[in-house]
């Protein structure tokens, strides 16, 4: 199964299909998210459809860097190959190829502007 991940049509395969659901998850995030869009907010609608464009892209990015082990591991039987970081990877990856890591990345920042508040008063 390696062999068939390092061949050049599997690269480009994976490649196509990542920019393809990058860009329908950038065209249908209003959609997707039920997020309510003006049309005469142009600068929201850019970056809603850049930050869901780039939050599936970095999932698929996350994804690519990841699946060399996760295919070593299947092949040669390993059971322990999977890493806690790997786990963590493989969360981010699956967050942003289902278009959720922005929403998810903008909830821990609230969450951590909401902590520090609470310290600050």
């Amino acid at each position: 199964m390696k062999e068939l991940t390092d061949t050049i049509y599997f690269q480009i395969g994976f490649w196509i299909v990542a920019i393809l659901f990058s860009i329908f998850y950038s065209i249908k995030a209003f959609e997707i998210h039920k997020v309510t869009r003006s049309k005469d907010d142009k600068s929201f609608l850019f970056h809603q459809y850049w930050l869901n464009f780039l939050g599936s892209l970095v999932g698929w990015t996350i994804l690519w860097i990841v699946l060399p082990n996760l295919v070593s591991g299947i092949e040669h039987k390993c059971t322990n190959y999977i890493s806690v970081k790997e786990i963590f990877l493989l969360i981010g990856a699956f967050l942003g190829i289902t278009g959720h890591l922005p929403m998810a990345l903008v909830g821990l920042a609230l969450s951590f502007r909401t902590l520090v508040d609470k310290f600050i008063k």
